[in-house]
């Protein structure tokens, strides 16, 4: 059973006790990401990311480093657009120190000077290799592109040139800013006592200020419990408006082998009433093995290696967005096939057949994920982060399984058909007619 909860200072809990296991998993998330910046600290929320492993209070970096080891290793942590995420999957004798060990880095790190420059170098070489991998080159330009001089389409890893000059200072100002209650939500799934846990939470997480220069007073026995989060505080979604889309063209040199493409499409925020129809159909046009994109083109054809779809959604905004690889000659007979797909989902639309298969392949992939702590932990906080609330697996099945062939297809005519992609290509462009690349369009 799922628990929720709201500390004193506006910290959200979910704890999800599975008795029968014998790993736990526990998350933090901060809600701040690269969409939080601005263009003078860019990079500064995945900087922190990486600056609370580097020693606190109480332990080096090194003792850090053999704590987390001495639990299994499995500490993690990443930066997104809209989020920081501090995680952690070991044996629940383990768990206990697990908290303790990210509490630690949250509350305590030094954030040295001397340690920050260093690892400002090892981050400055994490940004060229970014740079070095076109998949993950060309959906940085995508979104710099539909989202520009917005914070949406800032750089997770932010620019070098403002990365180099981050002082202590910065960094410390930004932490002020959101590493407070009101700006965190914790998970936990897997085997543990759950009134225990809770308390090892507040002792551990308690003294956090709920905001920026307000100091925190916890009363253990008065921690909120219900199934749906009871905190006022205004979130930052809701007072944040949506980023603009702009249709985009972007094409960058740069000497490689492949012709690397991407189209993008305008689509629904996490949130969104079509979230799950929104999946079905990100299956059925190219993510995964046996749809359109990929039997049609790769397999039918043999025209790319790698062709796939993928859905990004975020508070306020999303895309729909498409990936492809191949030689620098088929570029353009990739496009044509990419059109051809498209204009088969107005001739042929998806069928019913199509629509029972992609709901089995989702159906079985949510319940084989389920049997992991560390998807379960993930997918409580997302949900919880996102929209304050938890859908139960069965839930989800459920508004799975009700999804008609006909919010299929209205979902594809709202969002796909007749919506002019944005598009980018990434490569060595002196191999392909430019000219002829800008006049194409998918839909005539």
């Amino acid at each position: 059973m799922i628990h929720l909860h709201t500390l004193d200072n506006g910290i959200r809990i979910v704890t999800e006790p599975i008795e029968n296991y014998r790993s736990a998993a526990f998350g933090l998330w901060i809600d701040a990401g690269s969409a939080d910046e601005t263009k003078e600290n860019n990079g500064i929320a995945h900087v922190i990311e990486h600056m609370l492993f580097k020693g606190t209070k109480t332990k080096t970096a090194r003792q850090l480093a053999d704590e987390i080891t001495s639990i299994g290793g499995n500490l993690d942590a990443y930066t997104t657009r809209e989020y920081t995420c501090f995680s952690a999957h070991t044996l629940d004798i383990h768990l206990h120190h697990a908290i303790d060990i990210i509490a630690d880095m949250v509350k305590n790190s030094l954030i040295l000077e001397e340690d920050l420059q260093k690892e400002l170098g090892v981050i400055l070489e994490e940004i060229d290799m970014y740079e070095d991998d076109p998949e993950e080159l060309i959906s940085d330009l995508m979104h710099q592109a539909v989202w520009r001089n917005q914070p949406m389409g800032f750089l997770i890893s932010g620019k070098k040139e403002v990365v180099r000059k981050f002082t202590r200072r910065d960094v410390l100002n930004f932490m002020d800013e959101y590493y407070v209650g009101t700006h965190m939500v914790i998970s936990v799934a897997g085997r543990f006592n759950e009134p225990e846990i809770v308390d090892v939470i507040k002792k551990a997480f308690g003294s956090i200020p709920p905001v920026k220069g307000i100091a925190s007073n916890v009363d253990d026995e008065n921690t909120k419990e219900s199934l749906t989060v009871d905190f006022k505080a205004e979130t930052k979604a809701a007072a944040c408006a949506a980023p603009v889309y702009y249709q985009s063209k972007v094409f960058k040199q740069k000497q490689l082998e492949q012709m690397h493409l991407s189209l993008a499409f305008p689509c629904i925020p996490y949130d969104h009433k079509d979230q799950y129809v929104y999946h079905i159909v990100d299956s059925i046009i190219g993510s995964n093995q046996n749809s359109r994109l990929f039997q049609e083109i790769r397999e039918d054809q043999g025209l790319t290696y790698a062709i796939y779809s993928y859905s990004s959604s975020f508070k306020k905004c999303g895309i729909f967005q498409i990936y492809a690889a191949t030689n620098p000659a088929q570029l353009f007979q990739v496009l044509n096939e990419i059109k051809g797909v498209f204009q088969r989902l107005i001739d042929h639309p998806v069928t019913e057949k199509e629509l029972t298969l992609t709901k089995a392949q989702i159906e079985t992939e949510l319940m084989i994920a389920a049997e992991s702590t560390q998807s379960r932990m993930e997918s409580n906080g997302d949900a919880l982060i996102y929209h304050s609330k938890i859908d139960t697996l069965d839930k989800i099945l459920k508004d799975i399984d009700n999804i008609s062939l006909e919010d299929v297809h209205q979902f594809i005519k709202n969002y796909i058909l007749d919506v002019m992609p944005s598009i980018c290509v990434v490569g060595d462009l002196t191999q392909v007619n430019i000219q002829a690349v800008e006049k194409w369009r998918l839909y005539e």
